[in-house]
């Protein structure tokens, strides 16, 4: 895209958000039914966030 700004989705990218937001949820609510723990670096990072310090926060919490 060279640096271009997408003002509008394609359909096929729309879809692939979708369908990754479903297996998302399925996946949550999987986990709670099984007991599993929050995982509590989840929504504590922003686009702004620096990958590295997003990457040891997520380790940090998986040990």
């Amino acid at each position: 895209m060279a640096g271009r700004t997408v003002r509008r989705p394609s359909p096929d990218l729309l879809d692939t958000i979708y369908v990754c937001r479903e297996r998302q949820d399925w996946y949550r609510d999987d986990a709670r039914i099984a007991g599993e723990d929050d995982l509590g670096f989840v929504g504590s990072a922003s686009i702004k966030s620096p990958p590295n310090t997003v990457a040891k926060r997520m380790r940090k919490s998986w040990g």
